[in-house]
C-alpha cells in the first residue's frame, strides 16, 4: 500500500478582484511536511509557491491530479487538500487556482464537477478531500463576516467526495465549515484555526498506539476548533467543521504502527554534506523544497536542482520566502557527480494585530512579532522609562459615540471638540514601535531640565492650564513645578507644552542614541485601544472605567 498527496494552497491571486489569503499557502506547506515527516506518505505533491512548476496554476492543479491517478492502486490512499477561495456561479461551484479569472471562473477554475469526474476514475481504496478556506466570496478574505460557505460549493464537494470508481472505496470528507458558516484565522499561529488544529493532531495529539487513524484526527480537530471558539469571546458567527465519511465502512489509516519511524525523529542532514551519485551533476536540494539557488551571485533555478559546473569553488545562496537564507561555499573537483543538502529554518512571521482581541491574543501577537524581530517585549531607557513593544496592525480611528448621546448624557456641555473625532475610518499601522508604558514622571522630566537648564512654556508665561476650584482653567503663576496639587516624583508631569515635550525628546534622544518622538495621534489611539473596539478601551459606560469622563472632560480640556 502507497499513499499519496496533493496539496495546494493559493495565498495570492493574480486577478485583483480576489482578495489575498495571507495563510493559505502556510497551511498547504505545514501539512505537506507533516504528511511527509510524520506519515511517510511516499509522494506529496505541493501546489504553493509563487513562480515556477510548483505554482497553484489550474494547469498544474489538473495535471497533478492527472500523474497521481495514474499510479494509484485499489489498496492505495490518496489525499487532496485546497487552501484558497471557492465561488458559485450559476449554480455551479469552482475552486479558484491561482490564474482563475474573476469574471470567467468556468473557463479558468477546478470546476468541483471536473472534480468530481476525476475522483470517479480514482482506483485508489481509500481517499481524503480536505478544505480549508472554501467560500462563496473571494473578494474578501476567510475570516471576514460575509465570506461564509455557500449551499452550492458544500453540494457540489459533497458529491466529488461520494463519487465512486468500479471498485469500493471509502472516502472522508473533511471541511473547515459548514453550509453558511465561516473559517476564522488564528493569526498568532500563522495558519487558519482548522489547519491548526489539524496540525496539532498530526503533530501527536490524535495518534494513539503509533498510529493515526483519520477519524481520530478529525475528532481532535473539532474539539480544537470547538476550544477555540469558547475562548474566543466577540467572534461574529460560528465555525463548526464538517466531516462525513462516504463509500465502505471502516478505517483510514495515515500512519499505521508498521510504518517507519517519522522523519523528524532522525538526525537532520549536516548542512553542506556532499555526496557521491551515479549522475554526471551537481544535484542541489533544500528541506523544504522550492528555495532559489543562486551561484556566485547568479540565479538558477529553484530546488530540486541538477548544475552543470565545472571544477572551482563556488559560493552557492539558498533564499526561500519566511526561511533564513543559507550561504554555503563549496569545492567541486567535477570527477564524480555530487548531491548538496541544505535544510532551511523557518523565519518567525511579523503577525499584524487584530480586532477585536483579547488580553492573552494581545500577549501572543507581541511574543510573535517580538520573535521575529529579534527585539524585546520591554526595554528601559537610561532614564527608566519602560517602553513596550507595539506590534503592526488595523483599527478604526474615532470615536464610535454619537453626538446625540454625548448630549444626552451632557445637556449644554461645548463638544465642538468632539467633532473631530467622525467620521470613524480605517488605518493601518504598517510598522512596530516602541511606546512608553506610563505617562513621563515629575522625576523623569526633572533629570531633563536639570541636564539642560532648560525653561518650560509656562514658566516663560507665568501662566498654564490647572485644576483649580473644581475645573481646568487658565491659572497665572503656574509651572510643571506648580501643578496647583500634590504631586509626587513617580506622578505624572503636568502644565508641559508641545514645544516641551518636543525638547524633551530631542534630549533623550541625544542621551541613548536613538530616535525618540510624540507618538501620532494614530499610534496613540491604536495602543491606548488595546485591542478593544468599544467606546472606550473599558466598555461603552463612560462611567465604567478608572479614569472615566465627567462633564468637566467634555467641555473643553485641553489635550
Amino acid at each position: 500500500m502507497k499513499k499519496y498527496a496533493l496539496v495546494v494552497g493559493v495565498e495570492e491571486y493574480r486577478d485583483s478582484g480576489f482578495s489575498s489569503l495571507p495563510y493559505a499557502r502556510a497551511d498547504a506547506i505545514a501539512l505537506a511536511e507533516r504528511l511527509r515527516d510524520r506519515c511517510q506518505f511516499d509522494q506529496v505533491r505541493l501546489l504553493a509557491d509563487e513562480s515556477g512548476l510548483d505554482e497553484p496554476l489550474l494547469v498544474n492543479i489538473v495535471t497533478g491530479l492527472r500523474d497521481i491517478s495514474s499510479d494509484l492502486q485499489p489498496e492505495d490512499l490518496f489525499l487532496f487538500f485546497f487552501a484558497g477561495h471557492g465561488m458559485e456561479r450559476d449554480g455551479h461551484g469552482y475552486l479558484l487556482a491561482r490564474d482563475s479569472l474573476h469574471v470567467y471562473p468556468e473557463h479558468a477554475s477546478l470546476s468541483l464537477e471536473l472534480l468530481r469526474k476525476t475522483f470517479a476514475y480514482l482506483a485508489a481504496g481509500r481517499r481524503i478531500v480536505l478544505m480549508d478556506a472554501c467560500r462563496n466570496c473571494p473578494e474578501v478574505g476567510r475570516d471576514e463576516v460575509d465570506n461564509t460557505m455557500g449551499d452550492g460549493i458544500a453540494r457540489d464537494i459533497a458529491a466529488a467526495a461520494q463519487s465512486q470508481w468500479e471498485t469500493p472505496a471509502m472516502t472522508a470528507l473533511f471541511t473547515a465549515c459548514r453550509s453558511g458558516q465561516r473559517a476564522f484565522e488564528w493569526p498568532a499561529k500563522g495558519h487558519g484555526v482548522f489547519t491548526q488544529c489539524l496540525l496539532d493532531g498530526l503533530d501527536g495529539g490524535a495518534w494513539s498506539e503509533g498510529r493515526l487513524e483519520f477519524s481520530d484526527l478529525a475528532r481532535h480537530t473539532i474539539a480544537g476548533v470547538r476550544t477555540w471558539m469558547t475562548r474566543t469571546p466577540g467572534r461574529t458567527g460560528v465555525q463548526e467543521p464538517w466531516y462525513e465519511q462516504f463509500g465502505e465502512p471502516g478505517p483510514i489509516y495515515l500512519a499505521e504502527a508498521t510504518d517507519p519511524e517519522p522523519a523528524t525523529s532522525l538526525p537532520p542532514p549536516r548542512p553542506g554534506r556532499i555526496e557521491i551519485l551515479k549522475d554526471p551533476v551537481l544535484r542541489v536540494e533544500t528541506r523544504p523544497a522550492g528555495a532559489t539557488v543562486k551561484v556566485d551571485g547568479k540565479v538558477r533555478g529553484t530546488t530540486p536542482l541538477d548544475l552543470l559546473l565545472p571544477a572551482g569553488e563556488y559560493r552557492i545562496r539558498f533564499e526561500l520566502q519566511w526561511h533564513v537564507a543559507v550561504e554555503q561555499r563549496i569545492r567541486y573537483d567535477a570527477a564524480g557527480d555530487a548531491l548538496l543538502e541544505m535544510s532551511l529554518k523557518e523565519r518567525p512571521r511579523i503577525t499584524p494585530a487584530f480586532f477585536p482581541m483579547t488580553s492573552e491574543e494581545a500577549k501572543e501577537v507581541q511574543a510573535v512579532t517580538a520573535k521575529a524581530l529579534g527585539l524585546s517585549l520591554e526595554i528601559t531607557n537610561s532614564i527608566g522609562m519602560k517602553m513596550r513593544l507595539i506590534p503592526p496592525g488595523e483599527f478604526m480611528m474615532g470615536s464610535s459615540v454619537s453626538a446625540a448621546e454625548i448630549h444626552r448624557r451632557f445637556p449644554g456641555g461645548e463638544i465642538e471638540w468632539y467633532e473631530c473625532e467622525h467620521p470613524r475610518h480605517t488605518v493601518r499601522i504598517t510598522r512596530p514601535y516602541y511606546l512608553g508604558a506610563h505617562a513621563v514622571t515629575v522625576s523623569q522630566f526633572e533629570q531633563f531640565v536639570r541636564a539642560t537648564g532648560y525653561q518650560t512654556t509656562a514658566e516663560k508665561e507665568g501662566n498654564s492650564w490647572g485644576y483649580q476650584d473644581g475645573g481646568w482653567k487658565e491659572v497665572t503663576g503656574m509651572s510643571w513645578r506648580k501643578p496647583g496639587f500634590a504631586q509626587a516624583s513617580d506622578h505624572p508631569v503636568t502644565c508641559v507644552s508641545w514645544e516641551d515635550a518636543t525638547a524633551f525628546c530631542k534630549w533623550l534622544s541625544q542621551e541613548d542614541g536613538q530616535t525618540y518622538r510624540l507618538p501620532t495621534e494614530a499610534e496613540w489611539e491604536y495602543a491606548c485601544r488595546a485591542g478593544t473596539e468599544t467606546h472606550f478601551f473599558w466598555g461603552d459606560d463612560p462611567d465604567g472605567g478608572e479614569g472615566y469622563l465627567n462633564a468637566a472632560d467634555l467641555t473643553g480640556t485641553p489635550d
